[in-house]
């Protein structure tokens, strides 16, 4: 199973579906039903811009895929991905903080861990 973090931008008229199937296809190439999607969570964070005086509030749905084949077989976005490593599930709540950084934090989450290790 590949343990992958894909992000992305909902367009105007699409789901949070709708924009996790495009967003893994833009950048590994897998075209996923909607049915193989495991919701994990919503998060709504909260910032201030400095810029236009406001407060922006950003809305992210989690979800998870089981993938079953090899990792060589995906393919990455052109000029937007560093490419695709394999990390042991196991792994992801010792990480070290250099390595962590580089992860979506919520997807280091205890909790997320468990419920995408049920699915393996």
């Amino acid at each position: 199973m590949l343990d992958a973090t894909v992000g992305g931008h909902v367009e105007v008229g699409d789901t949070y579906v709708q924009a996790a199937l495009k967003e893994a296809e833009e950048e590994t190439g897998i075209t996923i039903d909607p049915k193989d999607l495991v919701f994990f969570c919503t998060t709504i964070t909260k910032s201030f811009d400095e810029v236009t005086g406001k407060t922006n509030h950003a809305r992210r749905n989690v979800y998870a895929y089981r993938y079953n084949w090899d990792v060589a077989d995906l393919k990455e976005e052109q000029g937007a991905g560093i490419g695709f490593e394999l990390w042991p599930i196991d792994t992801l709540p010792e990480l070290p903080i250099t390595d962590a950084q580089r992860f979506i934090p919520k997807i280091l989450n205890i909790e997320i861990i468990k419920r995408i290790k049920a699915l393996m």
